[in-house]
């Protein structure tokens, strides 16, 4: 219950306390799953509108162009006679196509411009939810230190500690996919080592794994350096890590290998479940791209944001990343390429090699 509290007369102070609930309104869950369900489809269709009428565009000024050279060529050809009347079609038909080359590009500005806002939106969204997932973990918190003996409350409590987990991940994919696509993302390099990177990545990945029961296999030649961000390369992998666990059964085995090759290692991420149909691969790094099983993967709890990070950081380091499948239930390999920086035979070698990176940044 709200109370007022008055100060000492003539100081002009006045203190006004309320509960949560008097300034926090209360709606349902179910009015907010519309709209974020509905995001990735509606991305998707608004990114292939944008690639089509890229095409569009592409072949009309290419059309326009050639038709242009004929006009040129008529002109200048003394030989040539062409009738009056087909030399005005072709320059009515050349007019028309200049026109429909100005409006494919004013609706490619329109849509890019509503690609624009939809970035600010999920920005917002996600800074927005950070507050009140906060809030539940804390109480949370407090709740658990409280020592409840009913015997749901340890049920409920850990119920909603899984929850604002998830919720924290699917926050942090959102912020990553504003940040990819404003290009925001930074990197804080340093020399690094493979294995180091990949065990950061396993470790981030294993309450997956072990949750299902898999299992991951590394072979990585020792004492590979690169230069990079140990923080994002190591998000790298843990996304890789996730993504095959996700879509492999239970006990299931992970394979994560890697190799020199000329002045850059591979490193691939390989397993024998889902797989991906070959129409969806061109397509499987795209923002939001949840394949053919894009319902299905909203209710395993992903956005389609993983991969396409996957990719951002890895071209953000010099390097590529490439997935091979058979087709589904073949499962799949995703093979990152980053460059080499060299072989350190030592922890004090490597720690100089790193000062010496440094200096030439």
């Amino acid at each position: 219950m709200a109370q007022r509290l008055n100060g000492a007369p003539g100081t002009g102070w006045q203190v006004y306390s309320k509960t949560t609930a008097d300034v926090v309104p209360t709606h349902p869950t179910a009015e907010y799953n519309p709209t974020m369900l509905e995001l990735p489809a509606k991305t998707a269709v608004l990114r292939k509108k944008i690639e089509n009428l890229s095409r569009e565009n592409d072949v009309l000024r290419n059309t326009v162009g050639a038709l242009q050279q004929q006009l040129k060529v008529l002109h200048e050809s003394e030989s040539a006679k062409p009738d009056l009347q087909q030399l005005n079609e072709l320059r009515e038909a050349n007019h028309h196509l200049i026109l429909a080359t100005f409006g494919a590009q004013d609706s490619m500005m329109a849509a890019e411009a509503v690609n624009a806002r939809q970035t600010v939106f999920l920005s917002m969204l996600a800074h927005e939810l950070r507050n009140p997932m906060a809030s539940i973990a804390v109480a949370n918190t407090v709740m658990e230190s409280l020592h409840l003996t009913h015997p749901s409350v340890g049920k409920l409590l850990a119920i909603t500690r899984r929850q604002v987990a998830h919720l924290v991940r699917l926050v942090d994919d959102l912020l990553d996919a504003s940040r990819v696509q404003t290009g925001k993302i930074s990197l804080q390099t340093r020399l690094v080592l493979l294995n180091d990177v990949l065990d950061s990545a396993l470790e981030t990945a294993l309450p997956a794994l072990a949750k299902r029961g898999q299992v991951v296999h590394i072979n990585v030649p020792p004492s590979v350096v690169l230069l990079g961000d140990m923080v994002r390369l190591s998000q790298l992998f843990a996304n890789l890590l996730n993504n095959a666990s996700k879509f492999s059964n239970a006990d299931a085995t992970v394979w994560v290998t890697a190799l020199v090759q000329g002045g850059n290692v591979l490193v691939m991420v390989k397993d024998h479940g889902r797989g991906i149909a070959l129409e969806f691969q061109a397509g499987i790094f795209d923002l939001f791209s949840q394949g053919e099983n894009a319902s299905e993967h909203s209710l395993s709890g992903g956005l389609g944001i993983g991969l396409s990070l996957v990719r951002t950081i890895a071209e953000m380091h010099g390097g590529s990343v490439t997935v091979e499948s058979g087709g589904v239930g073949r499962g799949c390999e995703f093979v990152v390429m980053l460059p080499l920086w060299g072989v350190a035979t030592s922890a004090l070698q490597l720690s100089g090699e790193d000062e010496q990176a440094r200096r030439h940044e």
